[in-house]
């Protein structure tokens, strides 16, 4: 991402904003990328103090990892999809057990979409930015394994590469 392009993107969420009749208030971190100025009139910026810890930042208040838990949902489903319920029809060629980037980019689409606003809300609330909404709770929570026990054996085709979705953040190094 450039200056340029994150203006042209600003530039274009306030025209929709303008369009809709929404203002908003967009909460962006301290990144030089993100000092820009181009005359908003319904988007109004707010820049987080240099060095903000991750407590005030509200992607990092879980929206991030509930995004990711969407996502790991849909590559789940996807690939017990491709296994199916019936073996007579169920595939082990592991060419066609393979995501291709444009159904990762798809993926993360429905995912983000999938994202509760009782979730977004609630982790601006943990920030302080938002007053608690304590009417706001989010009790759909799927359980992976219980799709894993429902799919029975036909899992063990893709258990592995399924494994390594589901477990990636477990090695990740920062």
């Amino acid at each position: 991402m450039t200056i340029a392009l994150f203006e042209e993107w600003l530039v274009e969420l306030d025209q929709q904003m303008v369009a809709k009749g929404w203002k908003i208030l967009l909460v962006l971190d301290n990144c030089s990328m993100h000092k820009v100025n181009p005359g908003l009139k319904n988007v109004e910026l707010l820049y987080l103090p240099p060095n903000c810890m991750a407590r005030v930042q509200p992607l990092d208040m879980r929206i991030i990892a509930n995004i990711i838990v969407c996502y790991r949902h849909r590559v789940t489903d996807q690939l017990l999809g491709n296994v199916g319920p019936n073996p007579s029809t169920s595939t082990s060629d592991p060419q066609e057990l393979k995501i291709t980037l444009a159904t990762v980019v798809q993926m993360m689409s429905y995912a983000w979409n999938e994202v509760k606003q009782s979730t977004i809300q609630n982790c601006f609330a943990k920030t302080g930015i938002l007053a608690p909404d304590n009417t706001t709770t989010d009790s759909d929570k799927t359980n992976m394994a219980e799709k894993l026990e429902a799919a029975g054996g036909q899992v063990e085709v893709i258990r592995s590469n399924l494994q390594d979705v589901l477990f990636a953040d477990d090695c990740a190094v920062s």
